[in-house]
């Protein structure tokens, strides 16, 4: 349970491709920000986590992150921001998925193959291979819209 003040904290996705210096630096133009965090406990899972929470100092009214209309976007990555309590709620909608995990089994599928086959749903910003070493291997592909993993969904391959 965290014990500090969540009114002048957001949470910001879509970050797994954007270093925490320039997440960091994008955010000090707003306000001072106090604390920049993730609750994820186990340091070998950290690279997956794809959201921080940035806690701003209280003369910092984060209303501009919630109710202006302005993408917030770096390096053409939409920002996903809500407040510290609606990434909690069922209603809120969060932009992870852009996303999709695949798990197999075949060794001789690389990285490089693996990115060609799935280029062809739409633009890639990240694919991450990793091996579980028990002979299970998984991917982890970022596309640029939702609309790519809707397509791979729907395609039935």
């Amino acid at each position: 349970m965290n014990y500090f003040p969540t009114s002048n904290t957001i949470y910001v996705g879509n970050i797994q491709s954007i270093d925490d210096n320039t997440l960091r630096e994008y955010f000090q133009r707003f306000g001072e920000i106090e604390a920049f965090f993730h609750n994820c406990s186990r340091s070998a899972d950290e690279w997956l986590i794809d959201y921080r929470f940035i806690r701003f100092s209280s003369d910092t009214d984060i209303n501009i992150f919630l109710t202006n209309k302005i993408d917030h976007t770096i390096c053409r990555i939409r920002l996903d921001i809500h407040s510290y309590d609606a990434v909690f709620s069922d209603e809120t909608r969060l932009l992870s998925d852009r996303k999709i995990c695949i798990a197999h089994t075949n060794s001789q599928l690389n990285r490089n193959v693996i990115k060609k086959a799935f280029t062809r749903y739409g633009r890639i910003l990240n694919c991450t291979c990793v091996s579980s070493g028990n002979g299970l291997e998984y991917v982890y592909i970022e596309f640029d819209s939702i609309n790519s993993v809707r397509s791979i969904i729907t395609s039935g391959q």
